[in-house]
């Protein structure tokens, strides 16, 4: 079945969402946990409570379980992914899943270690046509996606994003991830080795941009 929307325009509306997950059973953008797994061994721990963003059908969850990790918190506007994703993990003590807009997350502050999304924010910019001039909405949403990021998270600890396509696509995210003072672990999705484009302690020394964003 042909799951891709007549424009991308559509990536946006959680109508189209909800009609795909009602039929398509996994899909996981840019790659599965094992693309992935070298990168959060080395810098998330196993007893951290992690937040998943736009989590919608993928396996990235249900792996990260099985590889350990047991506290994991999936949010995604779509009630019917949401739904069947509960059923789907049912037998997963610690892990949580709730239907929410990230631009208002229903969680108190500080409440995790590490957050993660992947795809979610190119979703929100599918129709910008550049990284360094956004329209005042796609501004206005990652500001306020990323704005409760940083408010649920604790301390010294991570947001990893992973982007649909080069560091510069993804300017605008980058920007306002540097000046919200989290740490920034992001990753581009066509390298070979993604550890040589996740230098995490270099992106932890940076309170302005860099050339790595």
């Amino acid at each position: 079945m042909d799951y891709m929307p007549d424009d991308n325009s559509r990536y946006k509306d959680v109508d189209y969402w909800d009609e795909r997950y009602k039929t398509e059973q996994c899909y996981d953008w840019l790659g599965g946990f094992s693309k992935f797994q070298h990168l959060l061994e080395e810098h998330v721990k196993k007893e951290d409570s992690i937040l998943i963003l736009g989590c919608g059908n993928s396996s990235m969850s249900g792996d990260m379980y099985s590889a350990g990790y047991h506290s994991i918190t999936n949010i995604d506007y779509s009630s019917v992914c949401i739904s069947t994703m509960t059923a789907r993990y049912s037998d997963c003590p610690g892990m949580t899943w709730h239907q929410m807009d990230v631009r208002q997350l229903c969680f108190p502050a500080a409440s995790f270690d590490v957050i993660l999304e992947k795809a979610t924010l190119d979703a929100i910019m599918v129709e910008e046509k550049s990284p360094w001039d956004v329209s005042p909405q796609t501004a206005c949403f990652v500001h306020q996606a990323l704005t409760e990021v940083r408010r649920v998270l604790q301390g010294q600890v991570h947001f990893a994003f992973v982007p649909a396509h080069t560091p510069c696509r993804n300017t605008c995210v980058s920007r306002h991830v540097l000046s919200s003072g989290c740490n920034q672990l992001s990753t581009e999705s066509r390298s070979e080795s993604m550890a040589e484009a996740c230098d995490l302690p270099t992106l932890q020394s940076h309170s302005g941009h860099t050339e790595d964003s």
